[in-house]
């Protein structure tokens, strides 16, 4: 009976470790030749986006796609990438993130989008990219904010003629029924008040 205990124990150790070697290591067979995917801990890709290091986010995009879209729910704000390099005004990583098919409607804990925080930042350059790459300058996040509530309530005016300028709704009504002119108005948001007219 020992023995046969002894016996179970080590054959399911062996299909055990044999299938954890498995899950660290995806070999594909593609006609003739094997590529193998490493397993990219996605703390890491993160640590890479926040602290604006390309090389290191593009080395892990090309480890692992499926990290294009990943969350980030460390801070409990589930962030993706996107929504980082947008926020921080990191354009090399925004344009490689938006090349690899980054989801630009993505809304994170609180309804952000990635232009959403590029306008609040005034991103200028980013929001074109994303423009660029048909993300809507209409979204809403749960408080039926717009990309145009944020740029509005930071006083950023190049932000505001670029949404204006690519059929952003300035009569857009917030969760209190505010536009942003009046969001603006309420901030004293002086820079953009003209523009919101």
């Amino acid at each position: 009976m020992k023995k046969l205990f002894i016996f179970i124990l080590i054959s399911s150790s062996i299909v055990f470790f044999s299938s954890c070697s498995k899950d660290t290591k995806d070999t594909k067979t593609s006609k003739d030749t094997k590529e193998t995917k490493t397993v990219v801990n996605t703390a890491d890709f993160f640590k890479a986006v926040h602290d604006n290091e390309p090389a290191k986010v593009k080395d892990y995009l090309e480890k692992d796609k499926t990290l294009v879209d990943a969350v980030d729910s460390s801070s409990g704000i589930n962030e993706s990438a996107l929504g980082i390099s947008t926020f921080d005004g990191y354009k090399e990583i925004t344009e490689m993130l938006l090349k690899a098919g980054a989801k630009t409607e993505f809304h994170d804990a609180y309804g952000i989008t990635p232009m959403m925080g590029a306008a609040r930042t005034n991103r200028v350059e980013i929001i074109k990219m994303l423009i660029d790459n048909k993300a809507d300058v209409n979204s809403i996040n749960t408080s039926k904010e717009t990309p145009l509530h944020y740029a509005a309530r930071y006083n950023n005016p190049d932000v505001v003629k670029l949404l204006l300028e690519n059929k952003a709704d300035k009569t857009a009504k917030d969760y209190n029924g505010q536009t942003p002119y009046e969001v603006a108005k309420k901030e004293n948001a002086d820079k953009v008040l003209d523009l919101l007219k």
